[in-house]
């Protein structure tokens, strides 16, 4: 029914699948409205794979996160030849109860993990010969809620393009 007044009425479409309520109710905690709108409207699938992800962040059983961009990757120029794999890795720390973040590429040169600039920023102690650090920054570290933001915002921006995905795998150090 048409707003009598003229003012625009603000409809939003949601995709309701087998498993919505269910994604609502975990991801309530984590996503704002206009994310979880944007959840809502994409597929049963990406549905799926946010509950996916965010029940195993809360379980435990994903302790590793790889958002991955293969959009400049060439194969047989992509590890000196400038056509790239770019990717920042998280790993769960429990010790932290954080997750650190790295960067990957796949260049054969050096590379920075924690500020993902090409070069060497690892700093040493030369007296005690001990790794103290890097130059550039100190690493970042991410609380669990911010994680789960993080790889929404990243699969929302990219879901419908190949050159960029989103692995997730249980790894745990060994003591």
């Amino acid at each position: 029914m048409p707003n009598p007044k003229g003012k625009r009425e603000n409809i939003m479409t949601i995709e309701i699948h087998t498993n919505t309520l269910t994604l609502i109710q975990k991801a309530l905690p984590y996503l704002r409205q206009g994310l979880m709108e944007k959840v809502l409207q994409k597929s049963e699938k990406f549905q799926n794979n946010i509950l996916k992800i965010i029940t195993g962040i809360e379980d435990g059983t994903i302790s590793e996160v790889i958002l991955q961009d293969w959009s400049q990757y060439v194969e047989g120029k992509s590890s000196n030849g400038g056509s790239y794999y770019f990717g920042t890795h998280y790993y769960y720390e429990p010790e932290e109860n954080m997750w650190l973040k790295q960067y990957e590429t796949s260049a054969d040169m050096e590379f920075c993990p924690v500020c993902g600039m090409f070069g060497n920023h690892e700093e040493y102690d030369e007296e005690a010969g001990e790794f103290i650090g890097y130059t550039c920054r100190e690493p970042e570290y991410y609380r669990s809620c911010a994680m789960i933001r993080i790889i929404v915002k990243f699969m929302l921006k990219h879901a419908d393009d190949m050159n960029y995905c989103t692995v997730t795998r249980t790894y745990f150090k060994e003591a």
